[in-house]
């Protein structure tokens, strides 16, 4: 990459660096060419704090920004034109939070890849941001709890949200006025979110307390959430009895929620059975529907 792509730079710019294997290709200096740059998608490619800078002071009409399978090196991505911002993280090396703060964003999209952002991530948006969908493919082991609701609480305005990988502990507060009010949701996602090892019935009520905090919530869809799939037990899981206990277990208020749809993989019948039970038992006004990944979603 040598000076003369700088003078041909237009609105748009692609850098794909295939068969990424760590290699650290260095993204060069955009030049004059910047000003008029609208979208950029890199992949990868190591980006470092410079890289940073060119976003933050010499694109002014930057409205898409997608970073896939990169190297950051840098803490910030500061923008006031941003609309649109996807970053799935190969590794990163900032030993601070890693901040976000673009006051247009309408569409946002972050993986937390195993080791990434340990100091936490800050997001700084406005009501302009209409869809996040934020999966820590760490499933939390290496994003620790408090910065799981450190980034809950910077997306609770978000009106269409999906969350991956979110730990039970992150939504199970004993002080459930503590939690977050996501007063403008009305979608929720979640895939592959409360898989730390705990009691059902502890999930069902971390599960409860987040949605009674979603007071104009729609729609709920769960896909491989409360307990592990794993393909090659498939049809060796066998459980004798079933025991669902009738009493004790609270129930939620979610007044604009009548219907929850569960997605599976692998059909557990007997994990299934009480994932659905459990789910009538805290929200007994809602009509809960079961799908199958492979067969329903391709007929749709």
């Amino acid at each position: 990459m040598g000076s003369p792509w700088r003078h041909v730079l237009s609105q748009v710019l692609e850098v794909l660096v295939p068969g990424f294997r760590g290699q650290t290709l260095r993204f060069p200096d955009l030049g004059a060419g910047s000003c008029r740059l609208k979208r950029l998608h890199l992949n990868g490619l190591c980006l470092n704090s410079h890289f940073a800078k060119q976003i933050k002071s010499r694109c002014p009409l930057l409205e898409e920004l997608e970073l896939r399978t990169c190297v950051h090196m840098f803490q910030e991505v500061t923008s006031c034109s941003l609309k649109r911002l996807i970053i799935d993280t190969l590794a990163n090396a900032t030993k601070a939070p890693f901040v976000i703060t673009a006051p247009c964003l309408v569409y946002f999209q972050m993986s937390v890849s195993v080791g990434c952002y340990a100091n936490g991530i800050s997001v700084h948006i406005t009501d302009s941001l209409l869809k996040a969908f934020v999966h820590l493919r760490c499933y939390g082991e290496t994003f620790s709890l408090e910065n799981q609701r450190s980034l809950l609480v910077d997306l609770r305005n978000v009106p269409d949200l999906e969350l991956g990988g979110f730990q039970t502990k992150a939504m199970h507060i004993e002080e459930s006025d503590k939690f977050p009010v996501f007063r403008n949701t009305h979608t929720l996602f979640l895939e592959e979110c409360f898989l730390d090892k705990h009691d059902l019935y502890d999930t069902l009520e971390a599960l409860g307390i987040f949605l009674q905090n979603a007071p104009c919530l729609r729609k709920l869809t769960l896909q491989g959430c409360m307990f592990e799939e794993d393909s090659s037990m498939e049809g060796k899981f066998v459980r004798k009895s079933i025991s669902l206990p009738h009493q004790g277990k609270k129930t939620f208020q979610c007044p604009q929620l009548k219907s929850v749809e569960v997605i599976y993989e692998v059909n557990y019948d007997s994990q299934l059975i009480e994932l659905l039970w459990g789910i009538g038992r805290i929200l007994p006004d809602v009509t809960v529907t079961l799908t199958n990944f492979f067969v329903d979603q391709k007929l749709k």
